[in-house]
């Protein structure tokens, strides 16, 4: 983890985020977890949406070993990163789609959080989304509200072959970016730390952190809400 750290303050962000799994299962039960966490600098903050793999074990435990370490979960909240952008966050829906359930419930609660600088009469403000699995509903659903750059993961980039073809069966958008209307998607394969993601047939795959860069910089919805 802490060559993860390198690597993301080599890119200076203002802001981290992390979009769910990141564990296998069990909490880490590492001791040094919490050190190696606040090493990151990003002066916006450290921020994580839980993913399915938190489910798999002792998620409140989880949760608490990453906020030692600086890191601010959103389950189902949004905060204002800087004046006139908001960071939104959703709970893992998971288990809400192996149920039937309305996945998509936990979004409108959050989005229908009023961002205080818009409220007080500032200029409209732009969103990023977190949801850890990008569920063709929680898509719709975002872009139809405003949301102008979702951020997901739980795909893997399709696995390996030809586990791709199932997966892409299941998530119309698998990896990389893609425009839903005016929002801007980024699906990341993650770190590399999990899954056939780490295996030896996935070196050279290209840099996510890179690719959310340019999406921030480039995404129609946030252009056009951001403050100027």
């Amino acid at each position: 983890m802490q060559a993860r750290v390198a690597q993301v303050n080599a890119l200076q962000p203002s802001a981290v985020l992390l979009l769910g799994d990141q564990v296998d299962d069990a909490p880490l039960g590492e001791a040094r977890l919490a050190e190696v966490l606040h090493g990151i600098t990003a002066p916006r903050g450290v921020w994580a949406v839980t993913g399915n793999h938190e489910y798999y074990g002792d998620a409140a435990t989880t949760m608490a070993e990453f906020k030692a370490g600086g890191v601010h979960w959103l389950r189902d909240e949004a905060v204002t990163l800087v004046p006139g952008l908001r960071l939104a966050g959703i709970d893992d829906i998971g288990r809400t789609m192996h149920a039937g359930g309305d996945v998509t419930a936990g979004l409108v609660r959050t989005l229908a959080q009023p961002l205080p600088d818009v409220a007080s009469g500032a200029a409209s403000g732009a969103t990023i989304l977190l949801s850890h699995i990008p569920a063709d509903a929680v898509i719709r659903e975002a872009a139809a509200h405003g949301v102008g750059l979702m951020l997901s993961g739980h795909t893997h980039g399709g696995q390996v072959w030809p586990f791709n073809y199932l997966v892409a069966q299941r998530f119309p958008q698998v990896v990389g970016r893609h425009l839903v209307g005016d929002m801007t998607l980024v699906i990341s394969r993650g770190a590399g730390s999990w899954g056939a993601a780490h295996a030896p047939v996935a070196a050279g795959r290209d840099r996510q952190a890179d690719l959310a860069r340019a999406a921030l910089r480039d995404s129609p919805g946030l252009r056009r809400r951001t403050m100027p």
